[in-house]
Formats: C-alpha cells, structure tokens, sequence
C-alpha cells in the first residue's frame, strides 16, 4: 500500500530565477520495508521521500497559456485566515484585465487551492484568437 503525494505551500525554491513566482515540492512518502516494523515492534514510519520541485510560472508556460488574454491568478487557501498567493509573474504586454472572470476552488493533493480568471479587453480578430491549449487548461480545473 502507498501513500498519496502531497504537494506543499508556496515556497521560494533555489532553482527559481530572479522575478518568477513562487513554486512548490510534490512529496511521495517511502514506506519502510515491512520487516523494520517486525524488528522493532513499531510502525518505522517512512523510509524517506521523494520529491520534485514545481515552479508555477514554467508549468503554466509549458500549458501555453494566453496571459495576453487571460489574466491568471493562482492561491494556496488551505489555510483559510492567510491566503498565499502565488504571485505570477505580470504579462507587460497584455492590457489590465476587466471582462468576464471565473474562480473555482479545489482540493488537489492535499491543499485547498483557488484558481481565478478574468479575461482581458478584446483585440482586433487578427490577434484574438485563444489557443484551444489556453481554453483546456481552464476547462481542466473546472473539471477537477
């Protein structure tokens, strides 16, 4: 039987560059061989763990998502009385955000986690056009 990986608060990992945002550790817990528990009597706990470090900023990269678009904002709420922010970095080119939003919360791996997002002004049709990648990783949280 294995444990579930978990994921941490928002933290300032060392492989960060200058002005990305915060990232996170996915933790997998390593069970103990079952025959330290016969040998001592007592549940020995995990061995160990084995994690993998997650910078927001480069995973919603890789999702290709329009932030010219799409204004994206990511918070850690498990502990409700002090939200954290991921705080993503700021997309220079794209205009303030202030059409239609959407936010949704949603437990995932073990943290409480509300994700927002609010649409930009319009551009002309020659540059509007949302990638289907942008349109499913919205659809995707609505779905978890």
């Amino acid at each position: 039987q294995g444990s579930a990986p978990v994921i941490t608060g928002p933290i300032r990992l060392v492989q960060s560059g200058p002005g990305s945002s915060m990232g996170m550790l996915m933790l997998l817990a390593l069970p103990a061989p079952s025959s330290a528990a016969i040998r001592y009597g007592v549940d020995a706990g995990p061995l160990g763990y084995v994690y993998a470090p997650i910078q927001l900023d480069e995973l919603l990269t890789a999702a290709r998502i329009r932030t010219d678009l799409i204004e994206f904002r990511i918070l850690d709420t498990t502990d409700g009385q002090k939200p954290q922010d991921y705080l993503l970095p700021p997309n220079s080119n794209a205009q303030q955000a202030a059409g239609p939003s959407v936010a949704l919360e949603r437990e995932i791996m073990g943290r409480r986690w509300r994700f927002e997002a609010q649409a930009r002004p319009a551009r002309p049709p020659s540059s509007a056009a949302t990638r289907s990648s942008s349109t499913a990783v919205v659809g995707f949280i609505s779905r978890v």
